[in-house]
């Protein structure tokens, strides 16, 4: 990966949450399927990528998901896993003064 030395936060899902014993028994889901919103969360969370620790870190808190958490992660976390880059995303709203600074490398490298 050859991105700028940016700060990662990484989503971690509670592995007890109740809504898995929930979709386990669904052989087809809609928007109805109870427990549907963590298997939602599951597609919607994303490695994401800041341009400073502290606004990584300051995302590294509760998230709208109560089973999921962001935890701060390292370039190496991220080199030893199972991440590309088409996995990264920008931590920063789109209204965010180093929004482009971020996004841009990650869209060049991708």
């Amino acid at each position: 990966m050859t991105l700028p030395n940016f700060f990662y936060a990484e989503p971690r899902f509670r592995a007890s949450s109740p809504d898995i014993a929930k979709l386990k028994g669904a052989s087809e889901w809609t928007l109805d399927t109870p427990g549907i919103s963590f298997a939602l969360a599951l597609d919607y969370y994303r490695v994401e990528a800041f341009a400073t620790r502290k606004d990584r870190d300051a995302a590294c808190g509760p998230t709208a998901h109560e089973d999921v958490q962001y935890r701060p992660a390292s370039r190496k976390d991220i080199a030893r896993g199972d991440i590309t880059l088409d996995d990264i995303a920008c931590g920063h709203a789109i209204d965010h003064s180093r929004f482009a600074e971020v996004l841009g490398p990650i869209f060049d490298a991708a």
